[in-house]
């Protein structure tokens, strides 16, 4: 389905009835990515899944692009579709635009879950999405795919899942470049961390043992910024892990969820 939020198309999925929860993708990631959270989820909750501006069927707006912008893309994509405040789910860039979306729009969080994510990168850290950009621009996605995927699985899952990889190759190889560098630029300036104790809402941060991507140390920094959060650790999983450890990330999320909607019959709409 395509909605028209903040002067661009989006696409997006709806599945299930209840208090509606939005999952947000990472970087040359689309909705797709969130298959294995959609049927847990929505025996209870009404699932939206989205693709960012520039991603999967969503218009391919040009660059630059910024954190605040896709935030506000978010913002105005609930409300064209009737929905206010939900629970916010982000993974990797997704869980960057969720802090910024909960900062911008505290009363439209019912509660926060940040997966794989962080609240800044160093010098290094930020360096490394240009040159990801300039490659991307210069030589195509498909120069990104190998090194890609080492970030985000581990070697035994790559060895023992290929067609699983080959879903996640074709996606990300079919992301167009210049949206990715836009939004690659974005994710690298990130920088959320001094602002993350004005975030009052239930927060549920998941890190993943193996992600060099976003390790450990920054979702504990996360956790350690906002007030009464929850800190979990997937033990043998990358920087995908609600695809690597499928189970384990939708108890944490199930759990953290049951513990925080509102009473029945109030949808948070």
């Amino acid at each position: 389905m395509l909605s028209i939020a903040n002067g661009i198309s989006v696409n997006y999925n709806t599945t299930g009835e209840g208090t509606p929860v939005v999952l947000i993708h990472g970087l040359a990631m689309d909705l797709t990515f969130w298959e294995n959270q959609v049927a847990p989820l929505a025996a209870q909750f009404e699932v939206i899944r989205c693709d960012a501006r520039g991603h999967g069927g969503s218009e391919k707006a040009e660059p630059p692009y910024s954190l605040e912008l896709m935030a506000d893309d978010l913002y105005h994509f609930l409300h064209s579709i009737g929905v206010g405040a939900a629970h916010v789910v982000g993974l990797s860039m997704g869980g960057m635009i969720a802090q910024t979306h909960a900062l911008s729009h505290p009363n439209e969080v019912l509660s926060l879950t940040l997966a794989s994510t962080t609240s800044e990168y160093p010098p290094e850290g930020r360096k490394g999405f240009r040159e990801r950009a300039d490659t991307a621009r210069e030589s195509g996605m498909d120069a990104l795919l190998d090194a890609t995927l080492g970030r985000w699985f581990t070697d035994e899952y790559r060895q023992t899942n290929p067609p699983d990889l080959w879903k996640v190759r074709r996606v990300v190889s079919g992301t167009d470049p210049e949206c990715f560098a836009g939004a690659a630029l974005a994710v690298s300036e990130v920088d959320t961390t001094a602002r993350l104790n004005q975030i009052g809402a239930p927060t549920l941060v998941i890190a993943a043992e193996h992600d060099l991507a976003t390790p450990v140390a920054a979702a504990r920094r996360i956790h350690g910024q906002i007030a009464g959060s929850r800190l979990e650790v997937i033990a043998g999983a990358s920087h995908c892990c609600n695809i690597e450890r499928p189970e384990e990330f939708n108890r944490l999320l199930l759990d953290f969820l049951g513990d925080v909607s509102p009473a029945e019959g109030d949808s948070g709409q």
